[in-house]
């Protein structure tokens, strides 16, 4: 059975979507972007349903000097593009990565490993807490299929390149990445669009698997639309994540993390950069299920003129995850007097046995540290620079792609 066309999964999705309350949705995302690509109406005082009129975005395949500027010099054999969120084989390069590495799309995976996926999907649905999730798991229609085997060093870093044509429709990619046994894989997600085109319309859901003593590090950059992200690491697994984002009207990520094995560890990182009005949504959950793991996050946040930038972390340990050691830190700092920050920490501990501690800060330049500067003749623009590029410099550790390091440092010494 075809996955993605599976009668009874999309039926399931619906009504989990229709389940859900409508208003405290569009707190998270904004009824401007609802309207705009789902045209949704409401259906009684709290649920919703999708129009007629909903445009999804349809397959076109643009010409690979179109791409090619958006290719990471580090990745120029192993990039797999996905345009409009179908994968495009005809423009992804695979001669840097391990010949026993599994690529597929999501169409044709679906007909190979039809009963797995599906047995994974119908379990998504049922968990899923977000009824734009829950509605991109009932109409997604294509995206990438990612195994690395047993035992198996994927190579270079792998690029997933997410390229936009379309500005009116709804885009709807599905990742599913599966690292075996005793692998090791690196993964850069990365946004562009075609000209003035924005990457709002990009709704992203990525389920994945990291198996006993595998090791995965993912840098995800430039994210302006949706992305919602399902994460089980077992026993002895590591994973490391950096986000990185300028924002957008909408730009909203949501990473839910499980730790299912015992000597499982996570560390997820993000630096946020809004301005010009833009705005950043992050949600983190991390689950310890079992004894003996540990997860750090650290996000930080530069939030400019009148733009806007929340963060909402939660760490849950159960009864049986004793001698866990959990921490997260988050850190914003405004710049201008009308810029927004918000940040909900939370600890929700069951177990007795536990190292946990969560931080969060919300401030402005320091007055003394800018006269500081200034007193030694660095002008004002130049000293705001270089206060911002230190708070910023302990979230480039992560960044494992030179040119994405100079990227994001580049940006952060312009946030004046």
């Amino acid at each position: 059975m075809d996955v993605l066309q599976d009668f009874s999964l999309l039926e399931q999705a619906k009504v989990r979507f229709q389940s859900f309350d409508t208003r405290s949705s569009l707190y998270k995302v904004r009824s401007s972007w609802w309207q705009k690509f789902l045209s949704l109406h409401a259906q009684g005082t709290t649920s919703c349903k999708w129009g007629a009129a909903t445009r999804f975005a349809e397959r076109v395949c643009p010409s690979l000097q179109e791409i090619e500027p958006f290719i990471l010099p580090e990745c120029r054999n192993s990039v797999l593009v996905l345009v409009n969120g179908y994968f495009e084989p005809t423009l992804s390069q695979t001669s840097g990565i391990h010949p026993k590495v599994v690529v597929q799309s999501m169409e044709r995976a679906s007909k190979v490993y039809g009963a797995l996926l599906g047995q994974e999907s119908s379990h998504s649905i049922e968990q899923e807490s977000h009824c734009v999730c829950a509605l991109h798991e009932a109409l997604a229609q294509d995206g990438l299929f990612l195994y690395v085997p047993p035992k198996i060093e994927a190579g270079p870093p792998i690029q997933i390149l997410l390229y936009s044509v379309s500005a009116e429709q709804i885009t709807l990619p599905k990742l599913v990445i599966a690292s075996g046994a005793h692998t090791r894989l690196q993964l850069v997600l990365s946004y562009h669009s075609l000209g003035t085109v924005s990457g709002e319309n990009v709704v992203l859901s990525t389920d994945l698997r990291i198996e006993e003593e595998a090791s995965v590090q993912m840098l995800e950059s430039g994210l302006e639309g949706l992305h919602f992200i399902r994460t089980k690491v077992k026993r002895g697994g590591r994973f490391t994540s950096f986000l990185g984002s300028s924002g957008s009207s909408c730009a909203f990520y949501r990473h839910h993390l499980s730790l299912l094995g015992e000597g499982a560890e996570v560390s997820l990182e993000g630096l946020f950069l809004p301005s010009h009005k833009k705005e950043m949504n992050c949600q983190i959950q991390v689950e310890h299920h079992v004894p003996h793991c540990r997860s750090y996050q650290k996000f930080k946040g530069v939030v400019q003129d009148v733009s806007r930038a929340r963060f909402a972390g939660k760490i849950f340990v159960r009864s049986a995850a004793q001698k866990t050691e959990a921490f997260q830190k988050n850190q914003f700092l405004l710049l201008g007097e009308r810029a927004f920050a918000e940040s909900c920490p939370g600890l929700e501990i069951f177990a007795d046995d536990v190292k946990a501690s969560h931080g969060a800060t919300i401030g402005q330049i320091d007055a003394e540290q800018l006269f500081y500067l200034q007193a030694r003749g660095i002008h004002e623009s130049v000293a705001k620079g270089l206060i911002v590029a230190g708070f910023c410099e302990d979230c480039f550790a992560s960044i494992f792609v030179p040119s994405l390091d100079g990227l994001w440092r580049q940006q952060a010494s312009l946030c004046t």
